[in-house]
Parts: structure tokens; sequence; C-alpha cells
């Protein structure tokens, strides 16, 4: 286990332990970066028509989303979740897929930046992409996916 920020900083973060960069960029082929999030109650989320700037800001289509979902507002006397509107947790995930071309940058020492334009390049969806997806089917909310991924 690595703490970091993301999984683009991680190997930087094991390049800092003093790691070899050669012999690291030889022996990884993904890093997968997780922060928990929790899962809205089933029976008592409720859905609500978000701020079309706040949905602009999120960098989603305003014309695609209809609705998002959050804990009730008022109590819901809810014996599922207690009256807290979530239920459990569920993974956010990064993966990060070591292809031949992030090997060299790492090998190379190269910048954060170079790894990461040739990650999303790859097609990599940062975590917050993830938490986004989790956030537009329902299953935990934008108050929650803001507060486990700072970015």
């Amino acid at each position: 286990t690595v703490h970091a920020n993301d999984t683009i900083t991680a190997v930087l973060r094991l390049i800092d332990l003093e790691v070899d960069p050669t012999i690291l960029s030889s022996s990884i082929s993904a890093i997968l970066g997780q922060r928990l999030a929790r899962r809205l109650c089933p029976d008592c989320k409720e859905s609500y028509k978000p701020n079309p700037e706040f949905i602009k800001k999120a960098g989603l289509p305003v014309n695609k989303i209809q609705s998002f979902c959050r804990p009730p507002k008022e109590p819901a006397h809810c014996p599922t979740c207690g009256d807290l509107g979530y239920k459990g947790r569920v993974g956010v995930f990064e993966f990060l897929g070591i292809n031949d071309r992030i090997q060299d940058l790492i090998r190379d020492s190269a910048a954060v930046s170079a790894i990461r334009a040739e990650a999303r390049k790859d097609g990599m969806l940062t975590m917050k992409e993830e938490g986004l997806r989790l956030v537009i089917n329902g299953i935990t909310s934008m108050d929650e996916l803001q507060r486990v991924v700072r970015k």
C-alpha cells in the first residue's frame, strides 16, 4: 500500500521512497487507486434536479443529466439506514495500466503531467470521473463524492 492522491502520484511516491525508476518501470503492470464513498440508501434516497451551472462545472453534459440523488432533506424514518441516508459503502476507483510508453516515461523520470497525458490518451478515467458515474447512476451523492475525492 502506498498513500498518494492518485495513481500517477503513486508512481512518484515510490520513486521518493528510493525505488529505482528503471526497476519500477519494469516491475509494475498497473496501479489501482481507491476511496470508499458512502452508498445512498436505496429506500429513502431522493432525486433532485441539479443546477445546470453545477452540472457544467462538473464537466457533465447539461442536456443529458436529468437528476441526481441525495439523502432525504427531511428525516424519512427509514428503518434501512436509521435515517442516515446512506447504507454501506462503494469503491471509487482509478486504474492506471502501464503500457510501453508509460513504462518509458517512468524509467526516464518524466514529469507527472507527461505520464498523466499518456494515461489519459490510453483511456484512463480519473477517480473523479469514476465517481461522477456513480453519482449519475444514483449510487452515491455529489456531496459524498466531493468529500472523498478532493480535487
